[in-house]
């Protein structure tokens, strides 16, 4: 996972330093590794926007992406710039790391529902304690509702959570890591344990 979001930010790191604003990063729009593909790619650029150019002019008044991630600066101000991006990217590499949409725990929402929560409440996307400090806190420096406070693109390269570390190191924290996890889903993996029995009861009524 950790590579995953290290090729994605190289990506949006080349793609900012061509002066383009994606707009509309998400798990959708992320191409995994595969076949002769070796590295993620980004894709889905129909809402991009090039900084500098008539049509962004100052950056004011745009308020284009998928509404649940677009970050309080775009929901209220309609302020664009390089940091809607990298909300983006914190919501997208946190649905990868949970397998839950962000902001799921309140429903469907009608846009003003969402301008509600993620404009006016003060709040964030809630990141699960099960996950590691290093994960945390590289989501909360992405999730960080001031934009000027927000980590850019670079900074975001040199954080701990996409260092690389020794195999036995890495092979302790990833039994610790496995083990919270499995704590936090314990709920998830029983619903998962009835759904693969019903599917069977199915399958055998089908044969």
């Amino acid at each position: 996972m950790r590579s995953l979001a290290n090729e994605i930010l190289l990506g949006l790191k080349y793609i900012h330093e061509e002066k383009i604003i994606h707009c509309d990063i998400k798990p959708k729009n992320i191409i995994l590794p595969f076949e002769n593909n070796l590295f993620a790619q980004i894709a889905g650029f129909g809402k991009a926007i090039k900084k500098g150019s008539v049509e962004y002019g100052e950056g004011l008044g745009h308020r284009r992406g998928t509404s649940r991630l677009l970050p309080p600066e775009v929901m209220m101000d309609m302020v664009l710039d390089y940091g809607v991006d990298v909300w983006a990217f914190g919501c997208t590499v946190l649905e990868m790391l949970t397998g839950e949409r962000v902001w799921s725990e309140f429903g469907k929402l009608d846009w003003e529902g969402w301008k509600t929560l993620i404009g006016e409440s003060g709040s964030v996307p809630y990141i699960p304690n099960y996950l590691s400090d290093k994960a945390k806190d590289f989501l909360a420096k992405c999730l960080e509702r001031d934009p000027s406070k927000r980590w850019s693109v670079d900074s975001l390269l040199e954080h701990e959570f996409l260092k690389w570390i020794d195999e036995d190191e890495e092979e302790e924290i990833y039994e610790e890591e496995e083990d919270d996890f499995y704590d936090g889903i314990e709920d998830v993996d029983e619903e998962y344990e009835a759904n693969l029995e019903a599917e069977a009861a199915v399958e055998e009524e089908e044969a």
